[in-house]
């Protein structure tokens, strides 16, 4: 398998890991109101500064070059799709 598609599919995990586990996400108080960085499907990094996220994965993606980390933001509130 390439590097790109290993990549590709890490970060799908962690898009899988993330929208599966935001309802839990929402009432922690660690993570509601804030970014989050996830690889690996665990949280690296969390911070309600978004520059502290980019750099903190900047890092990260220098110390192991298979990082991928998706970065979203966890709201206290459940978004509302408009069709």
């Amino acid at each position: 398998m390439s590097t790109m598609a290993v990549r590709l599919l890490r970060h799908q995990k962690n898009a899988d890991w993330f929208y599966s586990n935001l309802d839990r996400l929402r009432v922690d108080f660690r993570f509601v109101n804030k970014y989050v960085a996830v690889d690996a499907e665990r949280i690296v990094i969390a911070d309600a500064n978004l520059h502290q996220i980019s750099n903190a994965v900047k890092r990260l993606m220098k110390e192991d070059a298979s990082a991928n980390p998706l970065v979203e933001y966890v709201s206290d509130k459940p978004c509302n799709m408009l069709l």
